[in-house]
């Protein structure tokens, strides 16, 4: 071992002295290589039956509660009291709900932050074109929606304020999509249309490309279906009615002949007398 080490030495000093390089800045023959693979894990191993036997009876058991709840065994529970809306959120309520007979369109928006001036302005645009764009709360849209059809609008009134745009009528849909895109403040989710049916924004564009062939394509939809309709009836109806004429003509005939033998009859007996 001892010449191992004298040998070690030498080799040191000789790279020492024919490098020039101080002490500490030593070169080792070797180099640290990365372990590349990826860590295998142990999977979880099950426990033998019997352990699992041991471990399922030393788990506690805690017995039902056959008792009574503790709304009726507690002594110092308090009723809520019950919270009156305040009288001009109710007026607001029955502003909304009012607006939201006249119009055959409705438009549910989200709104982010938006300063005061351009709240203004965008609801100025929306009134030059006939349309009254409203900021409510959440309870203004409970007292107006609550146990009513539009109930489920409830769902978009979650964040405050609730942003919602009255229209009168359908023509104007190109307007609020091109007013929309001055303000990416306000983010449009859906549309109300009629009073009973939920669209999206791309039915709603679909739909502003109708314009005024709405009431057309509607005329043409009821005749088709009053076209099937009566298709439908007459292969119904057809056995019966023919049936019935088959009748009626035999009926006639048969009454024809009855005629026409009383009419032999009373000829025979003028001639017999």
């Amino acid at each position: 071992m001892s010449v191992i080490k004298l040998l070690n030495n030498c080799c040191l000093n000789e790279i020492l002295a024919n490098n020039g390089r101080r002490q500490g800045q030593v070169l080792m023959n070797w180099s640290q290589l990365r372990y590349r693979r990826s860590v295998a894990f142990r999977e979880y191993r099950q426990p033998h039956f019997k352990q699992k036997l041991l471990l399922s009876i030393c788990e506690p058991v805690f017995a039902r509660q056959t008792q009574l709840p503790t709304s009726e065994k507690c002594g110092n529970l308090r009723e809520k009291p019950l919270v009156v809306d305040h009288p001009y959120d109710q007026l607001l309520a029955a502003d909304m709900s009012e607006e939201l007979k006249q119009s055959k369109l409705v438009c549910l928006f989200h709104q982010n932050q938006m300063t005061r001036p351009d709240k203004r302005l965008l609801s100025n645009e929306f009134e030059h074109e006939g349309m009254f764009l409203r900021y409510y709360n959440r309870d203004i849209a409970r007292i107006c929606l609550q146990n009513t059809p539009y109930q489920p609008l409830l769902h978009f009134a979650i964040g405050y304020p609730f942003t919602i745009l009255f229209a009168p009528n359908l023509e104007k849909i190109d307007q609020i999509f091109k007013i929309i895109r001055k303000y990416p403040q306000v983010i449009l989710l859906g549309s109300l249309v009629e009073h009973r049916r939920l669209i999206t924004n791309n039915q709603l564009k679909e739909l502003a490309q109708l314009g005024n062939n709405l009431d057309q394509q509607r005329s043409i939809l009821s005749n088709t279906l009053m076209l099937g309709q009566q298709q439908f009836i007459s292969t119904l109806t057809h056995h019966s009615s023919q049936l019935k004429q088959l009748l009626n003509s035999h009926h006639q005939q048969l009454q024809e002949n009855h005629d026409n033998n009383n009419n032999k009859s009373t000829e025979k007996q003028n001639d017999s007398s």
